[in-house]
């Protein structure tokens, strides 16, 4: 079983096992009829998934699947920091009985390599689920209850925007989130790739290149079924043929 959808890309791999997708070729008709509508996008986190789970009484956690396998040290900071009477009290006010699952990424040692280079764990939600309502909280709900709970998450990219002057940077600092179609969001990436003097930096250690981005609509978005969200993630891996470089 697993407990977190998985996000795809919007471009189609034509070619099995090559090591980029097709750009301009849509995964599915949705991709597809929804590719111009305002995505918004937040940094592409690389670790472990990790759901903490809220059943109205008491606290879990739960890895990508069921036979999913912790480390001992992991474990015991999960523990420590989320299966306990403080964390669990502050929940329990919050929501009441309401079930809740706060879905992230787990980076740290040991974790990918740590590839952020961090000296400890750090949790960091992507998305807030409410299963007995079947429903995601949107982009503001999700910031405030995180903030309200003292959780680290995701934040919308708020810093594309080409200078005049300048060829070695891409961005510079935007007050608004940025929204924009697919295509957009994926020759982010590319001219970023192209302008030898400046990579799009992750958040968590600007001395590595970012995984790439997930982008959602503006609104939420579900397909035909009413189950599954329109989401996708623009990878650098898929969209340049490389791994993110570290700095």
């Amino acid at each position: 079983m697993h407990f977190y959808p998985k996000i795809t890309s919007p471009w189609k791999r034509l070619v099995e096992k090559s090591k980029t997708v097709s750009i301009g070729v849509y995964v599915d008709k949705y991709a597809e009829m929804l590719s111009n509508i305002m995505y918004y996008a937040t940094e592409k986190i690389d670790g472990t998934n990790l759901n903490i789970c809220y059943d109205g009484e008491h606290i879990s956690f739960q890895g990508h699947t069921d036979k999913t396998q912790w480390a001992a040290e992991v474990e015991t900071w999960i523990n420590d920091k989320f299966v306990n009477d403080r964390f669990e009290t502050m929940v329990e006010q919050k929501f009441g009985e309401t079930n809740v699952q706060f879905c992230g990424e787990l980076i740290g040692p040991k974790i990918q390599n740590n590839l952020y280079k961090l000296e400890d764990y750090h949790f960091i939600v992507f998305d807030v689920y409410f299963p007995d309502k079947k429903i995601w909280a949107s982009m503001e709900t999700r910031q405030f209850i995180c903030e309200d709970l003292g959780l680290d998450h995701v934040v919308p990219v708020k810093i594309i925007q080409p200078t005049e002057n300048s060829h070695s940077e891409l961005i510079r600092e935007s007050t608004d989130v940025v929204y924009s179609d697919l295509k957009f969001w994926t020759d982010v990436l590319i001219d970023a790739d192209k302008r030898q003097q400046y990579t799009f930096r992750s958040t968590i250690n600007p001395n590595r290149e970012i995984e790439g981005f997930v982008v959602r609509p503006k609104h939420e978005l579900y397909d035909a079924t009413g189950s599954n969200r329109i989401i996708y993630k623009i990878k650098v891996k898929d969209i340049l043929g490389r791994e993110p470089k570290n700095l």
